[in-house]
């Protein structure tokens, strides 16, 4: 799981890097940040700070949306990755009641 989190480190640079030349090429980096952690959460669906980044690949993918609905569409899909989180039985902090407040 640490080559992927270092894949990840290394997208997320790209993407900044990326970011100062076009629009076009910092929404296919972050298109890019995206599959690679479906690909490392499909081989390692317990690693906590897979799903993490998992998460943050999803924000990052959907600020870049350019549709209407793309927030909407967004955050029903980061809902949909927080219930998978739980259903796998990972805790994302001590206190779930403490997540919600």
């Amino acid at each position: 799981s640490a080559a992927w989190v270092l894949c990840h480190a290394m997208l997320a640079w790209k993407a900044k890097a990326t970011s100062q030349r076009s629009p076009g090429a910092l929404a296919e980096a972050r298109q890019e940040r995206w599959r690679v952690a479906v690909r490392a959460v499909a081989g390692h669906p317990l690693d906590k700070a897979l799903r993490v980044l998992q998460l943050a690949a999803c924000e990052a993918r959907g600020d870049s949306a350019d549709t209407g609905d793309g927030g909407g569409q967004n955050e029903e899909e980061i809902l949909d990755l927080v219930a998978q989180i739980e259903a796998c039985q990972i805790p994302l902090c001590s206190d779930p009641l403490e997540a919600i407040a």
